[in-house]
């Protein structure tokens, strides 16, 4: 995978969303073929990128890619936005070239590709409402994260006061953090929750292993790249 968008996401634009915090933006569905989204946040941040198909009624809207970004609190500074996909990037006229067996180009080593740092598995529960996972790294100046984020986690009870969560990563001096932040306040998406519900739900619907893959940016062409396309 190759880098395909990059920018430099300014404090300005994230919205306070009335006690979090929420970056939107939209792609058209040519855009990507399968992107997977990284960030590099001082603050606690989930992302994700979603297609969208087509809708033709009652509000007719073409297929599409939704990015999100949600967090507890700001960040204090701009968030750093990498979007890798399965691509081929213009080519260097020099360096290393490696063909397929029927002449297309397989690799060029001027491409922006994906450098995964270090890979982690985190268990079930290692993340919750009440607590965090710390993954060390001796340097971490130029890394961003990209979390398996469709794990989503429920806090609240039963009329309408409480949260949906998912993963969400903060870049740290000598580590990695993952907290739990907001994507949304609906509780009537609560198990049994909502108006008229009886039970209290807090917890994973369905508990399961959160992979975090840690990339180097320190090669990647400089935001923003192709931020305009």
């Amino acid at each position: 995978m190759s880098l395909s968008y990059r920018r430099s996401v300014p404090l300005s634009e994230l919205a306070d969303a009335d006690g979090w915090y929420l970056f939107w933006q939209s792609f058209p569905a040519s855009r990507f073929n399968c992107p997977v989204p990284f960030i590099r946040s001082s603050a606690h941040m989930a992302v994700t990128l979603l297609f969208v198909p087509e809708v033709t009624s009652p509000f007719p809207s073409p297929a599409h890619w939704e990015l999100s970004m949600s967090s507890w609190v700001l960040p204090s500074g701009p968030v750093d936005l990498l979007i890798f996909d399965d691509w081929e990037p213009p080519q260097d006229t020099f360096g290393i070239e490696v063909f397929r067996a029927d002449g297309s180009l397989a690799f060029n080593s001027g491409w922006p590709i994906l450098m995964l740092h270090d890979v982690a598995t985190l268990a079930p529960l290692a993340v919750t409402f009440s607590q965090n996972y710390q993954h060390p790294i001796s340097d971490t100046g130029a890394l961003a994260v990209g979390l398996d984020s469709s794990k989503s986690y429920y806090h609240g009870g039963a009329e309408a006061d409480g949260w949906m969560l998912c993963p969400g990563s903060r870049v740290e001096a000598n580590q990695i953090s993952v907290s739990l932040v907001p994507w949304g306040t609906e509780s009537a998406s609560y198990p049994s929750g909502g108006p008229g519900g009886s039970v209290a739900f807090s917890g994973y619907l369905a508990p399961g292993n959160t992979t975090m893959m840690i990339a180097d940016t320190s090669q990647l062409p400089a935001a923003p790249y192709r931020a305009d396309s």
